[in-house]
């Protein structure tokens, strides 16, 4: 079957989808905004949206390093922190927004409850909602892609980091590698075991060039003593 002939197929028989108009209307009542309850239909549409947001450009203070180096936060760090968290939510609630639209917009389609014929009848109408759509999803592809692109370098440093640290000591038999966390050009490992651990400063070589930037190991070392019923104190 060629794509021609299969869009007609498609085109045909979402055409002859139809819910009735009985279960149409059903559906309008308890869906849509209508009177006589519109008012409490919009606040238990609005308030769970909205108190279900969650920013993921707002950074808890209490995870925040910068901001727990402050001996005293001003004003201004305070603002900046609720900019961020505003904004943040704002990219949030047009994501799910313009998400929601789509995903209803195809259900309703595929289900039958928006006819194709009525969709084709009122064109107009259509394009100014696609188009509203459309602009929505443009709107918040600017900030999506940037905080997409600081998640996948993020990760990839941590990757990296991963693989370098564990290059780094691997005839170390009797060392065991425990956490390796990337902050900044930063990079806190954590080694349990017994011996001498490596040279720090090739560790430091090692990361700044893999990372192409200057990177400072931090090494927390917790020597392990291992016990028995012989040798126990």
């Amino acid at each position: 079957m060629g794509a021609v002939e299969l869009g007609g197929f498609v085109t045909r028989w979402l055409k002859q989808r139809d819910v009735g108009d009985e279960m149409r209307l059903d559906v309008i009542d308890n869906l849509y905004f209508e009177p006589p309850d519109a008012a409490q239909k919009q606040i238990g549409f609005w308030v769970p949206l909205c108190s279900q947001q969650r920013s993921p450009l707002f950074v808890p203070i209490a995870a925040n390093s910068q901001v727990i180096s402050r001996v005293s936060p001003t004003l201004i760090d305070m603002m900046i922190a609720v900019a961020a968290g505003a904004a943040g939510a704002f990219v949030l609630f047009l994501t799910n927004l313009v998400s929601i639209i789509l995903a209803a917009s195809l259900v309703f389609v595929l289900t039958g409850f928006a006819l194709v014929a009525k969709l084709q009848e009122n064109q107009e109408k259509m394009k100014t909602v696609i188009i509203s759509v459309v602009l929505g999803a443009m709107i918040i592809m600017i900030p999506l892609a940037f905080t997409s692109e600081g998640i996948l370098t993020s990760a990839s440093r941590q990757s990296t980091a991963q693989i370098v640290t564990k290059a780094w000591f691997a005839e170390e038999d009797s060392l065991r590698l425990n956490r390796v966390q990337v902050e900044g050009d930063v990079v806190i490992v954590v080694i349990t075991g017994e011996g001498d651990i490596p040279s720090i400063a090739e560790l430091d070589e090692s990361l700044s060039s893999a990372f192409g930037a200057p990177a400072t190991a931090v090494v927390e070392f917790f020597p392990t003593e291992r016990l028995t019923a012989v040798n126990q104190p």
